[in-house]
This record gives structure tokens, C-alpha cells and sequence, in this order.
């Protein structure tokens, strides 16, 4: 109905906000089949999803952060459906990043992680190894462009412990952000700006998580949005 009243309008199709997510890859293919029929000015995406960390507006609906996240992704993709560059101010480039563990078994480190459905990040440290950099858990995959950026997340390990934090490009040594985390037994919250001078492929959010034997550390709400 939508394009036989407007034959030249894009059309943008979501879900996500007030959940639904586990559908979302029903609408993906509803509009490949729509794109199959030769109608290319159709698209869709999942918008930023309502998270516990980010409160709750009035009866459960999402919140005014839940909401403003939603915007910004919406305006980029607005500008992707007509071709006009986007600045990405306000999206999360940590959101479709790729969690894992680098072990440095040479060292005699040993652990195990887990992602939750909520893509909180936790790591169980069996033998640590020499370094802390023989066990680092990381955020990476991330395509970064230039202008400034912050980073936060919660965090809490079973020992008082600093652990190395940096955000670099992926076999760089120069970092982007380079920090240590005090962390111990309660949780905490980590919030720190940085800038990227110029853009960069395959970027990471590097945690050293070695040395220390036997204990375990979880990081959740791990986001990296671009504030300019």
C-alpha cells in the first residue's frame, strides 16, 4: 500500500526498541523478498534495544536514553537510504563487536568466558600466566571514524586487582585510550572520553586480565558511542 501511494518513497522497517528482537530476522526477510521484486528503495534495521541500565520511562516503557539511542540510529540510517553521509554521533560502535578471549597458553595461562544474552562479558581466570597481557578479553571488529568517543561499562572481579585497559586498532601499538581499571569485589562503573584523529578499521577494546590466578571478572552495559 505504502509504495503504491508513494512509488518513490524509501522505505526504513524496524524493531527492536520495546524488544522483539528475537522476530527481528522475519522482517529481514520479508524485505529481501520485497527487494527481490526489483524494489531497492526498501531497508531495515534493529533499532537500540531497551536496556535495565538505561531506566525505565512510564509504564516500563523505554526511557528517555533508550529513546534518544533509538533516534540516532535512525537518523544514520536515514541517511544511508538517501546517500548522504552520516556523522554517527550517538551510536554505539561497541554494539555488534566481537567478543573473545586471547590466551597466551606459552605462558601456562589457562580461562574460560561466557557472553550473556545481555552481552555482559565474563571471564574465569584459572592460571593467569607471566603477564598481564597473557590473557586479554576483548571488544574487536570495530570500525572506527574519526572525532571523539566514550566508553563505559560496569565491572567487578573476585580480588582487589588494576587491570590494563586500552582501545587501539587491532596489532597497533599505539592506543586511542590507554587506562587501568581499580577494580575489587563490588561493582563499579568505568566512564572515560577519548578522540580518534582518523578513521580506522578493526579496532578493539582490550581488557589484560592475566597474572592473577583463580578468580573471575565480569564487564556488562559495554558501550563506545561516538558524542562527536
Amino acid at each position: 500500500m505504502v509504495r503504491s501511494k508513494n512509488p518513490d518513497a524509501y522505505i526504513i522497517c524496524t524493531m527492536g526498541t520495546m524488544g522483539g528482537e528475537d522476530i527481528y530476522p522475519l522482517i529481514e526477510k520479508a524485505v529481501e523478498n520485497f527487494r527481490s521484486e526489483n524494489d531497492d528503495r526498501i531497508m531495515c534495521y534493529l533499532s537500540a534495544v531497551q536496556k535495565t541500565a538505561n531506566g525505565y520511562g512510564a509504564d516500563w516503557h523505554p526511557s528517555e536514553i533508550t529513546q534518544q539511542q533509538s533516534a540516532y540510529v535512525l537518523a544514520d540510517k536515514i541517511c544511508e537510504a538517501l546517500g548522504m553521509e552520516s556523522d554517527k554521533v550517538g551510536l554505539d560502535f561497541a554494539e555488534n563487536g566481537k567478543y573473545d578471549v586471547a590466551i597466551n597458553s606459552d605462558s601456562g595461562a589457562n580461562a574460560a568466558f561466557y557472553v550473556g544474552y545481555d552481552k555482559s562479558f565474563w571471564v574465569n581466570m584459572v592460571m593467569g600466566g607471566e603477564k598481564t597481557s597473557d590473557i586479554q578479553a576483548y571488544v574487536g571488529e570495530m570500525n572506527l571514524i574519526s572525532g571523539k568517543y566514550r566508553l563505559e561499562f560496569d565491572y567487578t572481579t573476585g580480588l582487589t586487582k588494576e587491570i590494563p585497559l586500552y582501545v587501539k586498532q587491532h596489532g597497533s601499538e599505539s592506543c586511542y585510550l590507554s587506562d587501568t581499571v581499580n577494580s575489587d569485589t563490588s561493582t563499579a562503573h568505568y566512564s572515560k572520553e577519548f578522540t580518534v584523529d582518523s578513521s580506522a578499521e578493526n579496532c578493539e577494546i582490550v581488557f589484560e586480565l592475566g597474572k592473577d590466578n583463580y578468580y573471575n571478572a565480569t564487564f556488562s552495559n559495554i558501550t563506545l558511542i561516538k558524542i562527536s
